[in-house]
């Protein structure tokens, strides 16, 4: 057996999917101690991994199956589980601190017990309750701030609000969803404490993740003593719990949702229950909810009273309830239901004409498959089939599929012709479905279009993946390449002429792109050979080295936008990189090969930019500028008008280490003006970098408009 774990590591480490997968399956039967004696194996495997930048779930499920049973515990075992931490965190909380809070890479925690963390956190919700029975105290989840990784919560007691840290949260505190019932058993008295097996029943079934027994009797400890039983009768009423019958409560239908978060509770009653893993992940398409006339009536009302304005995760659960709904009833019925919603979610507008890629149809690329095609019939329900079609045209590829399944091929030709602008999950769609659509609709995808949608940027995550899939696409696969050529129907300076306008591209990457198209096509490979497309080859970039830097604060705006430009580093820019140094080595010799060395030196600077921001981050604190109170020193946070040696009046704003714009006159706290500013108050002279004697004339808070701005995220 060991041979053949082995045999799977090696050919895992090549990328074979199907060895990743058996490897997993085996992680999760095998004795840990069998797999600790393939430790340098796993070692070698997890090396290579971290060569290509990547990472995808049938590696992530290996990695997990590992830490749950304490495999193995090495810097490699422990980089790669960071790096699956990253990639299955949700994104409205992903950041390095929360990261470096779940401890995948901190030996002090137990690689099981970085699972149990990230867990936890996959399934933490806005308005979720927290329990820390050491403290007998009981929070509502308001927010995850996610720069400082820590939890703002609200007392269900005081209604103070706190931030806790993600380091005690992981060492002491429980989670549950707030239903009504929990929240109804939290404050008994003697005479009103239910029974053991209702306590047991109800906090087993709404915590977040699934509890043990020992845990859930810690939680219950809590809560009834010493208030309403002492130790002796707390152990008779606990052991008792089986003797006794659960009450049972009057259970709310569907259709009496007085909340999106209700109705979602009411339509999913096993939603996080099952303690299956491999069968929650495998569940089958809901059966439906067939409703009446009078039932449907009360969930129109209740989507006509639902607020515009709602968060991801309420749109997330809306879409599901929305996607259940829809399989057993009539399209009348749908119509009717649903209309109040259209123009209301950001996933319907109310007009077709408003449609573009934006983050407000990120929601399309989240429906679980197994409710894509009821979510889809929905959604016809209330758009026309040329809406339809060109609803489809905005769409991430992932629901693109499934969604031009639905429309007859002519709306679609037509919808695809009629668009400004083609994306490239659009493309993707016509290449990977060119046996089934017209021939005309299918040579749409010639290099103009390629590079038009390999030039957009900032583009959410759904459609940044296929982006970088078609630019993968046209580098890899000579079939692609040949179609780009066929589609330039011989007329070979437009390909040379969209490749000048790819902006996108890093050094060398044109040359090599015309390289590979030339093999398919003997008129590019004679007009390359007379010197045209020289204008593609670029020089090499000088590298400029950032200095070092110091960072104590800084405002919310400008963190995100270095975790923007992190997450751009690690998951487009150096994959990239990955791509084009493959693409130098393949023309062999490596000694005098330019591209080669570019892409290697381009390797260097992206890893030490990424160095760099990680570093920042990892010390970089949130100002919250709101809650500086100015008074008559210069600070952080206030507005410094000086008085110039030419009798000028100047107005300086001190923001944080990143928000400085000399422009707007915005200086940071650390910059040699701000420096000198500082704790100096009205009257004072101060002498600035330039040598002038500048007079102190009035110190404020930062204008309104400023503070509004640095609290909100890029």
């Amino acid at each position: 057996m060991a041979n053949d774990i082995e045999e799977l590591i090696v050919s895992a480490s090549s990328g074979n999917d199907a060895s990743i997968t058996a490897l997993a399956e085996l992680a999760k039967t095998k004795e840990p101690s069998e797999l600790r004696e393939q430790a340098a194996n796993f070692d070698f495997l997890f090396d290579e991994w971290a060569k290509d930048e990547e990472t995808d779930a049938k590696r992530a499920s290996l990695l997990l199956n590992l830490a749950e049973h304490d495999a193995l515990d090495s810097t490699s075992f422990r980089d790669q589980l960071n790096e699956v931490v990253g990639f299955l965190l949700p994104p409205y909380i992903a950041s390095q601190a929360v990261q470096r809070a779940i401890g995948a890479r901190d030996t002090s925690v137990q690689p099981h017990e970085v699972v149990m963390r990230l867990k936890k956190l996959q399934k933490l919700r806005n308005g979720a309750l927290i329990c820390i029975p050491a403290a007998r105290s009981w929070s509502r989840v308001m927010s995850i701030e996610r720069f400082s990784a820590t939890l703002n919560v609200t007392s269900l007691r005081s209604g103070n609000n706190n931030s806790i840290p993600l380091t005690s949260v992981f060492s002491g505190a429980y989670f549950f969803e707030a239903h009504r019932d929990v929240c109804d058993l939290l404050n008994p008295t003697a005479a009103t404490l239910k029974t053991a097996a209702l306590y047991r029943q109800i906090f087993g079934n709404h915590a977040i993740p699934e509890l043990s027994e020992a845990k859930l009797k810690d939680v219950i400890t809590s809560i009834v003593m010493p208030d309403c039983l002492t130790q002796d009768q707390f152990e008779l009423w606990w052991h008792a719990a089986e003797l006794q019958p659960a009450v049972k409560t009057a259970k709310r239908q569907v259709w009496d949702a007085r909340s999106v978060l209700e109705l979602y509770t009411l339509i999913n009653p096993e939603q996080g229950k099952t303690t299956d893993k491999k069968a929650d992940k495998n569940a089958k398409t809901p059966e439906g909810i067939e409703l009446t006339e009078e039932q449907a009536a009360k969930l129109a009302a209740l989507f006509t009273r639902i607020h515009k304005e709602m968060d991801g995760k309420t749109v997330a659960m809306l879409s599901e309830a929305i996607a259940i709904l829809a399989i057993r009833n009539t399209p009348e019925m749908l119509t009717y239901m649903f209309s109040p919603l259209k123009g209301k979610v950001p996933f319907w507008p109310a007009n077709a004409s408003d449609l573009a890629i934006s983050e407000k149809l990120e929601i399309w690329g989240h429906v679980p498959m197994k409710l894509l095609h009821s979510f889809i019939r929905a959604t016809s329900c209330l758009y026309t089939p040329e809406e339809m079609a060109a609803f489809g045209c905005v769409l991430p590829l992932r629901s693109l599929t499934v969604f031009f399944d639905s429309l007859p091929i002519e709306k679609i030709a037509s919808a695809i012709f009629n668009a400004r602008e083609l994306s490239s999950d659009i493309l993707l769609y016509l290449w990977k479905n060119r046996t089934k659509c017209p021939v005309n609709l299918t040579q749409i995808v010639d290099m103009e279009h390629i590079a038009k949608a390999l030039t957009r940027g900032h583009l959410p995550k759904e459609w940044a993946s296929a982006q970088r899939e078609i630019k993968k696409v046209l580098f890899e696969k000579e079939e692609f390449q040949k179609f780009v050529i066929d589609n330039a129907d011989g007329d070979m300076p437009s390909i040379i002429d969209a490749l000048q306008k790819v902006r996108t591209f890093q050094f060398g990457e044109c040359q090599s792109l015309l390289v590979k198209l030339s093999k398919h096509s003997d008129e590019l490979r004679e007009r390359l050979e007379k010197g045209e497309g020289s204008t593609l080859i670029r020089k090499r970039p000088k590298t400029v080295e950032a200095p070092a830097v110091e960072v104590p604060f800084s405002s919310v705006h400008s963190i995100s936008r270095l975790v923007k430009d992190l997450d751009n580093i690690i998951n487009v820019q150096i994959p990239e990189n990955v791509a084009a140094i493959k693409h130098a080595r393949s023309y062999g010799d490596l000694s005098e090969n330019a591209e080669y060395d570019a892409a290697k030196q381009e390797k260097r600077n992206l890893h030490s930019r990424r160095a760099k921001l990680e570093a920042i981050l990892a010390s970089v604190q949130a100002a919250n500028f709101s809650m500086i109170k100015v008074e008559d020193r210069a600070v952080m946070g206030s507005s410094v008008t000086v008085k110039t040696p030419a009798g000028k009046t100047v107005t300086y704003h001190i923001v944080g280490a990143f928000d400085g714009d000399a422009d707007a006159l915005k200086i940071s706290y650390q910059a040699p003006i701000g420096k000198t500013l500082l704790d100096h108050k009205a009257g004072d002279t101060v002498t600035f970098p330039d040598g002038g004697k500048y007079t102190i004339t009035k110190v404020a808070p930062l204008p309104a408009e400023m503070i509004e701005l640095f609290g909100k995220e890029v």
